[in-house]
């Protein structure tokens, strides 16, 4: 089967539908080789990134209509949920999870390296190669605090670049499934960082763990 286009994420298609295009990204290694889906090449990245998110989040909901992402060129949100009675949900979808440091991973990975996630990753101006330095582990105190960081500080670029009309915001960040996440209360750090702001132009904020959704507001 060839790969979906960007076009078809773009219509309006009911859930059960969604959710096949989205079984059939992850399980289709033919049509979406290993390499693709670690280096985001082409679709990969939207299915990776923006579409398996919305659709995870419509799961939540009940009486939904149709799913879509909204045209690339659209200055606003990423995606909407319709209803069948209620006003549809238009959703801003972000990545706290990537960017350079973690594409670099994504390329060591792709050619077979071992990585360890927590190291910091460089392009080495002369060979053109990924050089990784800093330690393979961190303190369990040490990694929640950055992750409940970037998380945050993802919140606020996504409240200053605020788009009128746009209710909620949806965060993809890594599973959070791990004992000394748990334990230590990742999430109810960043729930708890939230309540103490004062206000935000969102009505409601998701955090999507991995494939776990949690509510912040």
């Amino acid at each position: 089967m060839p790969q979906i286009e960007r076009r078809t994420l773009e219509k309006a298609l009911s859930l059960c539908n969604a959710k096949a295009m989205v079984t059939s990204f992850y399980d289709d290694r033919l049509a979406y080789p290993d390499e693709d889906v670690q280096l985001r090449k082409g679709i990969c990245k939207t299915l990776a990134e923006e579409y398996s998110p919305l659709v995870r989040l419509a799961q939540e909901y009940c009486f939904i209509r149709s799913i879509r992402l909204l045209p690339e060129a659209n200055p606003g949100p990423d995606g909407e949920i319709r209803f069948w009675w209620q006003r549809p949900s238009k959703v801003q979808i972000v990545c706290a999870n990537e960017g350079y440091n973690r594409a670099l991973m994504r390329e060591l990975l792709a050619h077979g390296n071992v990585v360890f996630s927590r190291q910091n990753r460089h392009r080495d101006q002369g060979t053109r190669k990924v050089v990784s330095t800093g330690r393979a582990l961190m303190a369990p105190a040490t990694d929640i605090q950055a992750r409940v960081q970037r998380i945050l500080e993802t919140i606020d670029s996504k409240e200053k670049k605020y788009y009128s009309g746009t209710d909620t915001l949806l965060i993809q960040e890594d599973v959070a499934n791990f004992r000394h996440l748990r334990e230590g209360g990742l999430h109810r750090m960043v729930c708890d960082s939230i309540q103490k702001r004062t206000a935000t132009p969102y009505r409601r904020i998701y955090i999507n763990y991995g494939n776990e959704l949690k509510r912040l507001r």
